[in-house]
């Protein structure tokens, strides 16, 4: 069957006609057909006259893309870090045995296909599952496989009969900085007046909890009770409102959701279902609590999860509707562009960056105010105004930051990006969003459309003779376009490969202009830093690490979550104190900091300060702030194995040392995780490694040994006993076997599940594994949670 070209000339009239809007095309294009036709390919290329050779390498180069039609339902399997160190695998194992596929390919009647993902960004709810565009399945076990596959085909089935979304109803210009000062006080007097809000997670752990249903179902136990409540902050000020209802941004306590907040008092209900609405409602008319979903902790502020914590960056999500202009302006929200554009100037703008101390939070750590104005130069000099660029890829397994305040507060993003450009004197800027996050893509862009209608992006912006305007530049599922050479090939439509960096960003970047590049959560520290001034930022964090800094906690600790807390915090204190130590009473083994690029570090660095200097002098870095926590069952060999894998698929394959080395270290690890290595090999991984750190063109390749030489560090006892054949944690299949012991009740569930028949026993009866049959997918141990009679055996001694 040829598929309908007519689409793809509608698709291409979205755009620009020229090289920079092929992966946006393409990624249109994908979602139309659910794969790429070859046909379609060709019209792309020679409509956009370019080489259908370079269309074709763009098309295969991103992991978005298929050659192949997709089933109508995807089910993607996270294999981030955390998902990974809380059993992914086993996940994946199962899902391929119930649809009878593999990774990547799709039933013959079309209504499924199997997909694996690096990371979905909702590392606190791990392992989780998609299906669909966006329904996220929390903490997923192998016994509700089953049942989610079967919502997700009836899903599917109800989605391709659902009517399309209403239009937008967007607000009035604003012609003024006068007029938007006039605005704040009129939205803020508003929100002033009411007796509370009822303030909804909508974060990823929450939306898929069911935040949606939970908000929905508030509104209608309001309505049916007669208490008058308003869905949205202009509407606060009809006869009789007295609250605030609405969904909001992550509110951090992500494995607790879904998060309702009740103000005044800060009442913090977790856990909250549809089915408590009612009883919810009556206790807001009647002044009264629900106790039995408050927990140890009833109101956020005495929360130890929220002690310690210092909210800048995140100082909007879970307070605001991301979507409303008007709760963002009565939260201060674009008073200090207001301002700017009555009495500032660029130079002073750089000025007071420069003082706040402000570093990159994407993971160098470079000095902003100091990349502005090497900019400003590089502008003057060329006759180019720059380009400002933000990045909101967050590749990095375990990191859902930038995720969190693209989704939770979108317009604070925005507002950065135009006080930059001010500052730069720029005129045009991109954000560049990873296509994973569907619901990040969805409310920037519904900010960018209401921005421009107020007047606040575009041309005069607020009456001035300031213009600037923002377009979404889609990633294509490359994690080496986090990467900032590499992300701006990729805005310009090109394969995302890096280049050398003696031609810096700031004097040749995007499109050879200058260029600066930021990350979400340093944009999103911009207009506090303008508003507030310098000491704002700068009287937080230490000498050589201002402010804070957040991160995704999560892993194998009891809270886990989304935290921003000032620099110089020990690790310690963000695990412990607020992470409120290991689940289940294990020990700890282990923290990896800084993503792929970033290491292992043990229990005797658990009082490290978290800062730039810090971290990097221990053997990791900071990264872009994602944290997992591993205990005494996870194996260090197995992480730095994994670790090793993900670069080796994400690698662009551009330069030797990082090309071949990463394969040659991806094969000796899993002879380690075999038992088939020497201590040859671990001298060979060494070399190896240390040849990527000095020969490797961009940083993904020199910081790629990291994760190894980190575990080798502080854990080389554990490469040792695998060299005899042993995993001291229970994890490498090759060295374990799975047994039953004594404490069996004879439930049956365990042989229930297992997959080969390999388990026999009666009820009531002691159960037997079939050592010859047993394939070590470990289904009987993750079942078996009530007793724990299935224990791990590597090497003849229990893990």
């Amino acid at each position: 069957m040829h598929p309908d070209l007519t689409k793809v000339e509608a698709i291409l009239g979205r755009y620009p006609r020229d090289e920079s809007s092929l992966v946006m095309v393409l990624q249109d294009l994908q979602e139309e057909f659910r794969y790429l036709p070859c046909e379609a390919l060709e019209q792309v290329a020679e409509e956009l006259s370019i080489p259908r050779s370079r269309v074709f390498s763009v098309s295969t180069f991103y992991k978005v893309f298929s050659a192949k039609p997709l089933g109508r339902t995807v089910v993607q399997i996270c294999k981030g870090t955390a998902c990974h160190v809380r059993g992914a695998q086993l996940i994946e194992d199962e899902i391929c045995r119930e649809l009878e596929l593999s990774v990547g390919e799709t039933s013959e009647d079309q209504s499924f296909t199997i997909r694996t993902v690096n990371c979905v960004g909702a590392c606190a709810m791990a392992p989780v599952v998609i299906t669909g565009d966006d329904s996220y399945h929390a903490e997923m076990r192998p016994q509700r496989i089953k049942r989610v596959l079967r919502q997700a085909a009836r899903a599917a089935e109800l989605a391709e009969a659902a009517p399309p979304p209403p239009a937008s109803v967007l607000p009035a210009r604003l012609g003024s900085p006068d007029e938007l000062l006039a605005l704040h006080q009129r939205v803020s007097k508003c929100s002033a007046a009411l007796s509370g809000r009822i303030r909804v997670c909508g974060g990823p752990g929450c939306l898929a909890a069911g935040a949606r249903e939970v908000r929905d179902a508030l509104e209608q136990a309001a309505s049916a009770a007669g208490l008058e409540i308003a869905v949205a902050l202009e509407a606060c000020g009809d006869a009789g409102a007295e609250r605030l209802l609405g969904l909001t941004g992550c509110q951090g306590l992500c494995q607790q959701g879904v998060l309702v907040e009740v103000g005044p008092e800060g009442l913090l209900y977790t856990k909250v279902k549809a089915d408590d609405a009612e009883e919810l409602v009556a206790s807001l008319a009647a002044g009264t609590k629900v106790d039995r979903l408050l927990g140890e902790h009833p109101a956020r502020a005495d929360h130890p999860f929220y002690h310690g914590q210092s909210l800048q960056a995140l100082g909007h999500c879970g307070r605001i509707d991301p979507e409303s202009l008007e709760d963002y302006v009565a939260a201060g929200g674009f008073l200090a562009l207001a301002e700017t554009l009555r009495s500032g100037a660029p130079e002073e703008l750089v000025a007071e960056v420069e003082a706040s101390g402000l570093r990159g939070r994407g993971g160098a750590g470079f000095a902003t105010g100091r990349k502005w104005r090497s900019a400003r130069r590089a502008a003057e000099k060329s006759g180019f105004a720059p380009y400002v660029l933000c990045n909101g890829d967050e590749g990095d397994p375990g990191a859902f930051m930038d995720r969190a305040i693209m989704e939770g507060a979108p317009f604070q993003i925005l507002e950065g990006m135009l006080l930059g450009a001010f500052a730069l004197e720029a005129k045009e800027g991109y954000l560049y969003v990873r296509a994973e996050y569907p619901l990040a893509i969805e409310r920037l862009e519904r900010a960018i459309e209401v921005c421009r209608a107020a007047g606040l992006l575009g041309d005069s912006i607020l009456g001035n003779d300031f213009t600037f305007d923002v377009e979404i530049s889609r990633g294509g599922g490359a994690f080496v376009c986090g990467e900032s050479t590499a992300l701006m090939r990729s805005i310009e439509g090109k394969v995302g490969e890096p280049r050398a960096k003696y031609t810096r960003s700031v004097e040749r970047g995007l499109y050879e202009k200058p260029t600066v590049l930021n990350n979400v959560e340093s944009w999103a520290l911009i207009p506090g830093i303008v508003r507030f001034g310098a000491d704002w930022l700068a009287s937080i964090g230490t000498d050589g690490s201002k402010g804070t800094k957040a991160f995704s906690l999560s892993g194998q600790v009891e809270r886990t979550g989304l935290v921003e807390v000032p620099m110089g915090t020990t690790l310690r204190q963000l695990i412990f104190d607020i992470g409120g130590g290991i689940r289940q009473g294990r020990r700890f083994k282990a923290v990896q900091t800084g993503g792929p690029s970033g290491g292992c570090l043990p229990e005797s660095h658990l009082d490290l300060p978290i800062d730039f200097e810090a971290l990097s002098s221990a053997g990791s870095m900071m990264g872009s702030g994602g944290m997992i926590v591993m205990d005494q069952e996870t194996c260090m060999v197995d992480v730095a194995r994994y670790f090793v894998d993900f670069l080796l698929e994400e690698s662009c394959g551009k330069c030797v040392p990082c090309r071949l080395g990463l394969e040659q270290l991806s094969s000796l690890l899993h002879r380690v995780t075999r038992g088939e290595a020497s201590s040859a090999d671990i001298e060979r991984i060494e070399d190896i490694a240390a040849g990527m750190e000095t020969g490797s063109l961009c940083g993904l390749g020199k910081s790629a040994p990291n994760p190894v030489l980190s575990t080798l560090r502080h854990f080389r006892e554990e490469y040792e006993a695998h060299l005899v054949g042993r995993c001291p944690a229970g994890v490498c299949r090759p060295l374990i076997r799975y047994e039953i012991n004594e404490d069996c009740t004879g439930c049956l569930l365990c042989k229930k599940a297992c997959p080969g028949g390999a388990i026999s026993g009666e009820l009531e009866e002691l159960h037997v594994i079939d050592q010859e049959i047993c394939d070590k997918c470990g289904i009987c141990k993750a079942v078996c949670v009530k007793v724990n009679a299935v224990e791990v055996v590597s090497g003849g001694v229990q893990s």
